[in-house]
């Protein structure tokens, strides 16, 4: 190999400075996103799936709420509504006791 092709394959100082300094920014903005915008995307991830989370079980709530009225209503005491309510009510008012018992006091 003679001079003249180690010379040319070799990069000019003015070049390597060029490549080192648009490396470091790039290493630079890098570093700022995965720092910033990493844990943002993450945080929206998780209000977001939670949101989705809480609505989808209010509604499977209230669905299951209204076929347990429904099924009483229809095929337990189907000449009167207003006993399928109070056992639907009982439930719910032993459930409310017993969170209330479990509470601390401040």
């Amino acid at each position: 190999m003679s001079t003249v092709e180690r010379q040319s394959a070799a990069p000019a100082p003015e070049e390597a400075w060029a490549d080192r300094v648009a490396d470091r920014i790039e290493e630079i903005v890098t570093e700022i996103r995965r720092r910033s915008y990493s844990p943002l995307r993450t945080l929206a991830t998780a209000v977001v799936l939670g949101i989705l989370i809480g609505v989808m079980t209010a509604l499977t709530c209230a669905l299951l709420l209204i076929a347990v009225n429904r099924a009483l209503d229809s095929y337990f005491f189907p000449q009167s509504v207003w006993e399928g309510y109070l056992i639907v009510g009982g439930i719910f008012s032993v459930a409310g006791l017993l969170v209330w018992t479990r509470r601390r006091s401040r």
